[in-house]
């Protein structure tokens, strides 16, 4: 295909990534992943289960403008998918870049099966015998080792530690030993796992230190990579009463001296509880989690946009939102489960007019990539696919959508997605996928295939399933899903070179 001239400028801009990393000007990066946020309408979700039309409007009309923006403009991808649609499986799948299946903690649990079991108990950023995810096979050990600042805040969720263990200096020190130079105002996991009531969400701690780390970096003058992992909207805490009846001064770290003053959200008003009042002002009548807590997750988003702004670091800085998973089948291998929101906005490459992507990706190709734009050759092997070129070229773009086989996988059930077509095994009466299919209208079965593009099928084409009558497309998918489970079985040693596709 004949490049364009401005395809041309933009292929050598990246080719220099690497060189510009030695004069210190790499790109900075952050990861937004909020906990269990929904998917809005303007975003193109998947369509509804079979049974339910309804719709997921933005809060009262507020169009959440700071994650508007990103969108806007930046890079759109049109069909993102979580590899496992749970949100600490979600989360190891993205700072690793590999299926989780592959964690070090689960095959040593699942050793001498066929199949892994995923779950968000068995997959775990922990090094055990023979495997190091914490210490060695994760991005932010590649970028703190490549001259980066390394820092999370918000939730984890991928480590293992007894309840009587736990204190918080305790879980920050386990968390740094995961490649992370600075790590606070963090929650362990969901609300109700460790609080002992004296704290809840607070999406200005987190976003405070979120600041301070960006700052130190600037300051440091080193590039930096930051995983922001907002707990909210996530139900384990309810977020009007995390709004009304706790402070900003209420930390899983005990109390803070003094109350957050974060421009773009408390500084304006005086006081974390008039900003808060903000919020319910924003919102309306509609007061539930999802509408409250997105609003309080874009206020975070655009303080951190503004920090960035006033240190002239925006246009540098590579700022990656994402949804952890679906949220009607979360726990499930259907599109409502699996198909999340992904936007990429990086000036300094795709200026801000704005593009989409077509093409299937997955959060485990976030890795590949990123550490591809900051010219790092990997220590580690991966099971994503860098996407920095595919952006570029509509050729690409089309073998992406068209061609690339994905795979899905949670508990015992896995899931594959070449194409249009897509084929998913179910286990017996524990599997989560059944159930929720059961409960939501969707046609269960040991073996279901459906076609995604299909218009005939209906609104939803995974309300019907094409099995019966599609043997051979079945068979052929069977054949890509059985190359993937090869691949990832915690009874052979690691696979990453093979390709499964049709």
């Amino acid at each position: 295909m004949k490049k364009s001239i401005a395809h041309i400028c933009l292929e050598m801009y990246l080719g220099l990534v690497s060189f510009a990393g030695v004069q210190g000007m790499s790109p900075n990066i952050i990861i937004v992943q909020p906990d269990d946020l929904p998917f809005f309408d303007a975003w193109t979700p998947p369509p509804n289960n079979p049974v339910d039309d309804a719709t997921n409007s933005f809060p009262n009309g507020y169009a959440l403008k700071n994650i508007e923006r990103l969108r806007k403009q930046g890079l759109e991808m049109k069909q993102a998918y979580t590899v496992s649609p749970a949100c600490g499986t979600s989360r190891f799948s993205t700072i690793t870049g590999r299926y989780p299946s592959r964690s070090g903690y689960s095959r040593d649990i699942n050793t001498g099966l066929d199949i892994s079991k995923v779950t968000i108990p068995t997959t775990k950023l922990e090094d055990v015998v023979g495997h190091s995810d914490c210490t060695k096979d994760n991005m932010a050990v590649e970028f703190r080792s490549n001259g980066y600042r390394t820092g999370v805040v918000g939730k984890w969720h991928l480590s293992n530690i007894r309840n009587e263990a736990y204190s918080y200096p305790k879980f920050q020190t386990l968390v740094r030993e995961c490649g992370f130079d600075f790590a606070d105002a963090l929650y362990m996991e969901n609300l109700g796992s460790y609080s002992d009531g004296s704290f809840s969400h607070n999406m200005e701690w987190v976003t405070y230190k979120g600041i301070e780390f960006i700052e130190e970096s600037i300051a440091e003058e080193k590039p930096f990579f930051l995983y922001f992992n907002p707990t909210v909207p996530h139900s384990s805490g309810n977020v009007k009463e995390a709004l009304l009846d706790f402070k900003c001064t209420d930390t899983a770290n005990g109390q803070l001296d003094t109350e957050p003053d974060i421009v773009g959200m408390t500084t304006a008003y005086g006081s974390c509880e008039a900003y808060r009042r903000t919020i319910f002002d924003r919102a309306g009548e509609l007061e539930s989690n999802a509408e409250l807590g997105a609003i309080w997750v874009d206020d975070g988003i655009g303080a951190l946009i503004r920090t960035l702004e006033d240190y002239d670091e925006l246009n540098n800085t590579i700022f990656v939102f994402q949804m952890d998973h679906g949220i009607e089948t979360k726990m499930a291998l259907f599109e409502n489960g699996n198909r999340i929101a992904q936007f990429v906005h990086y000036p300094d490459a795709f200026g801000t007019e704005g593009k989409t992507f077509e093409g299937l990706v997955q959060t485990i190709d976030l890795a590949p990539t990123l550490l591809d734009y900051a010219g790092i050759a990997a220590e580690y092997e991966t099971d994503g696919e860098s996407w920095i070129d595919a952006v570029l070229d509509e050729t690409a773009e089309s073998t992406w959508r068209d061609e690339r086989c994905l795979l899905f996988e949670f508990q015992y059930d896995r899931s594959v997605r070449c194409g249009c077509e897509k084929l998913t095994t179910m286990d017996g009466a524990g599997s989560t996928t059944r159930r929720t299919g059961n409960r939501l209208g969707y046609p269960v079965a040991d073996d279901t295939y459906y076609n995604l593009c299909d218009s005939v099928t209906g609104a939803n084409p995974e309300g019907t399933d094409l099995s019966t009558s599609e043997p051979e497309q079945v068979a052929r998918l069977a054949d890509v899903l059985d190359c993937f489970l090869k691949k990832t079985s915690p009874s052979s040693e690691a696979d990453y070179s093979t390709a499964c596709t049709l």
